[in-house]
């Protein structure tokens, strides 16, 4: 392959597996935490030099949120994904942990208005080779 140039296609045989699994635990009454983890195995039967990029091979959510008698809720987040590669040709992109936040008030019945914000302490990561950056957002 050539710098800059990719093209996407099959390419014979794969064997692709993974599982995840979740908890959840109510503290108290209107006060959750929970856990989830995420395992994914690609392995290119056809041609073992050829990656399968763009997802970790696993993937670590820890969360705790509470719910104001249904009228609000805020919860906060943890994640950890493992190094991934970028390329098909084997670059990789190193594993990452991020914090989150995010809120939620009802408004009316079935209305609702919520803000976030993911990556709170602006890490820099990579997901893609030569994108890297802090990918902070303000979610409305």
């Amino acid at each position: 392959m050539q710098p800059n140039i990719f093209q996407l296609q099959n390419t014979g045989k794969a064997a692709l597996y993974g599982y995840e699994l979740a908890i959840n635990y109510a503290i108290v009454m209107d006060w959750k935490a929970g856990a989830q983890y995420s395992y994914l195995r690609r392995t290119n039967l056809s041609n073992k030099a050829l990656k399968f990029a763009d997802a970790p091979e696993y993937k670590v959510l820890l969360f705790s949120g509470y719910q104001y008698k249904n009228r609000g809720s805020v919860m906060v987040s943890a994640e950890y994904n493992s190094s991934r590669y970028s390329t098909s040709y084997g670059t990789q992109a190193a594993g990452f942990a991020l914090a989150n936040t995010r809120a939620q008030i009802k408004v009316y019945c079935a209305i609702s208005v919520g803000t976030g914000v993911n990556n709170i302490f602006d890490k820099n990561y990579t997901l893609v080779e030569g994108f890297s950056g802090s990918w902070q957002k303000l979610l409305y």
